[in-house]
């Protein structure tokens, strides 16, 4: 039973750490010849930032200084050029070496379990990392903005794109419905 929840807790890690990575990817510049990405309707935000993850959309609509902007902004880009990069670095090398040991005729459950451990590991560092950041950011807000700040992320939503259509109106493979 022991081992059943142990790998709920890592599966549910992984999703959580693969829509973060996934969201990096889409911020990044597209490839040569590859259109970017549609932005988003207006009031809605983009894929949430690595960073600061669901916390971005809350800060934003706070009204922040500018000072307090710049000092956020130089808090996030610092945390990337230094350990948080490295981290983000890492865990997406453990999560490619999973990956890999996935779809690999020849591993063992012992393999993928030790993927998995090194994936969480890494999710883990990744996620200490971010509630550092997240303290330093917290405390340039005022109270007000703090308590502001706690009732949006409260009431924000757990998925951060729009919502879905229901499943009987979806097509095959999540596309759109057949005609």
């Amino acid at each position: 039973m022991k081992q059943v929840i142990q790998r709920f807790t890592l599966v549910g890690l992984l999703a959580l750490l693969a829509g973060t990575l996934f969201a990096a990817a889409q911020q990044a510049p597209p490839a040569p010849g590859h259109l970017a990405p549609p932005p988003p309707p207006p009031g809605q935000h983009g894929p949430p930032n690595p960073v600061i993850g669901m916390a971005g959309p809350a800060l934003h609509e706070l009204g922040l200084s500018r000072e307090q902007r710049e000092q956020i902004h130089v808090l996030v880009r610092n945390a990337l050029e230094d350990e948080f990069g490295q981290l983000l670095e890492a865990f997406g090398e453990a999560r490619r070496a999973l990956e890999l040991a996935i779809w690999s005729s020849s591993s063992s459950e012992q393999d993928l379990a030790l993927a998995s451990q090194t994936v969480a590991e890494r999710a883990s560092q990744l996620e200490f990392a971010r509630h550092q950041l997240a303290r330093e950011i917290l405390d340039l807000l005022t109270e007000d903005q703090r308590a502001a700040f706690q009732q949006a992320l409260a009431e924000a939503p757990s998925h951060p794109g729009p919502p879905r259509a229901p499943r009987a109106s979806r097509g095959p493979r999540g596309g759109p419905p057949s005609r």
